[in-house]
């Protein structure tokens, strides 16, 4: 439903959106990725019950290496 970018620096504030289906987090440079953390808060809402896979796919970024993952989701 909603996606909330959480990182930001001097070097700019992250922008995110839902754009048909997917979301899109774009960020204002490489050096905000350094390290292991949240990028963003992702609001979901289940149309039914069950469980599903939510997939981050891999993009290029100049000077970062970003990879591919998957949650899973259990909608009740």
């Amino acid at each position: 439903i909603v996606v909330k970018p959480i990182l930001g620096s001097g070097t700019g504030v992250a922008d995110a959106r839902v754009e048909n289906g997917h979301v899109v987090i774009q960020f204002p440079s490489a050096e905000d990725l350094a390290g292991t953390r949240a990028v963003a808060e992702i609001t979901l809402r289940g149309v039914a019950p069950g469980r599903s896979a939510l997939t981050f796919e891999p993009t290029e970024l100049a000077g970062a290496a970003v990879s591919s993952s998957q949650s899973v989701i259990d909608v009740k």
